[in-house]
């Protein structure tokens, strides 16, 4: 199909004294936006309707198909910068901080800054880094097309660990005094550490003066007219105590049991790697966390990093057994998304039996 240019685009196109400069207008799920133009000097630009934006020039390359065919179908590119400026840095692309961002290709005539081209919308995929050049794919309308739509029936659970649908909350506010608390309500300790959270098992008012907490998995004590219950802490807080290489780690403050943080997630808050999130493959119970994926940088003893517990998405072992979904402080019953009794490929592939 034919796309439509603005006149003023194809007379510039058209003209001996070929004038056109190409917008790319990064928007990242924080919704912070990044402009560049391949112009020699910034232009203030109202792209997308929503507001004029500044378009730093920069040094990319993805105008290869537009310019030299303006009709071409929209579908995957790339989309190649030059790492030679502040945003994006080699770690901003390493560490993910692009993905799952948006990005729209437009053109302007630099004379006539008012009438701008929006050409088409990409979502960023798979990045990589090659020399001073950073190269990000755009995946097109195809792709998008091309991913699920509504719920897929799987035997494990679908949902996201703590988000609306799993019902479980996944953080504790500190105990206050003389605060009256709800049945089932969740408090950490205001003081001191350990790894325990505390429930409320008997709703009522909280004493004046912090309790002495029960450092035993199910062990109670009467604060004012609150009863509360030792469970699991779900966030931690762990330091670094060796690390043989980026895959493998040792901390203090995490051993709760084994496999607790086995497909959960640590968000280093300290270090070289201060705000990356890396998800664990195992946990021996004891502080030993191995990755999934190595850290970018050396993780150095001191190190600290939050650990959420993990799920594997399981009805009994996890939802039940190790995260008691059914008695969730949120919705007051069990969430489990999942359809584990459906039949299996090799169930559905294997012969009766005589």
């Amino acid at each position: 199909m034919t796309r439509t240019v603005p006149a003023n685009v194809a007379t510039a196109i058209g003209s001996t004294a070929f004038e056109l400069a190409t917008l790319v207008l990064i928007t990242q799920p924080s919704g912070d936006r990044l402009a560049y133009t391949d112009w020699g000097e910034p232009l203030d630009v109202d792209l997308l309707g929503g507001g004029s934006e500044t378009y730093e020039p920069a040094k990319f390359n993805e105008l290869s198909a537009f310019s030299a065919q303006i009709n071409a179908p929209i579908d995957d590119r790339e989309f190649k910068i030059n790492l030679d400026s502040d945003i994006p840095t080699a770690n901003d692309i390493r560490r993910g901080r692009l993905d799952n961002s948006t990005v729209a290709i437009g053109y302007v005539v630099p004379s006539d800054l008012a009438n701008p081209w929006f050409y088409a919308t990409y979502d960023f995929g798979q990045a990589g880094i090659n020399g001073l050049v950073a190269r990000l794919e755009m995946m097109g309308t195809e792709k998008r097309l091309e991913q699920p739509v509504g719920r897929t029936l799987t035997a494990n659970c679908p949902f996201s660990y703590g988000d609306k649908d799993c019902g479980i909350p996944t953080r504790a506010d500190a105990w206050a005094d003389t605060h009256a608390y709800a049945l089932d309500d969740i408090v950490k300790r205001l003081t001191g550490s350990g790894i325990y959270w505390f429930k409320a098992t008997v709703a009522g008012t909280s004493d004046v003066a912090e309790p002495t907490w029960p450092t035993t998995l199910g062990g109670t004590v009467v604060d004012g007219g609150v009863t509360w219950t030792a469970i699991r802490a779900r966030r931690l807080v762990g330091t670094v105590t060796a690390s043989p290489d980026r895959l493998t780690l040792t901390a203090t403050g995490i051993s709760v049991a084994a496999d607790y943080y086995g497909e959960g997630f640590i968000t280093f808050q300290t270090g070289a790697n201060a705000g990356d999130v890396r998800k664990v493959k195992s946990d021996n119970g004891a502080g030993a966390l191995v990755l999934h994926q190595a850290a970018y940088d050396d993780i150095a003893i001191g190190d600290t990093f939050e650990a959420l517990v993990g799920c594997r998405h399981r009805r009994v072992e996890d939802c039940i057994t190790k995260h008691d979904n059914a008695n969730n402080s949120r919705t007051k019953t069990l969430r489990y998304g999942g359809f584990d009794f459906l039949a299996g490929e090799n169930i559905t592939a294997t012969a009766p039996k005589a």
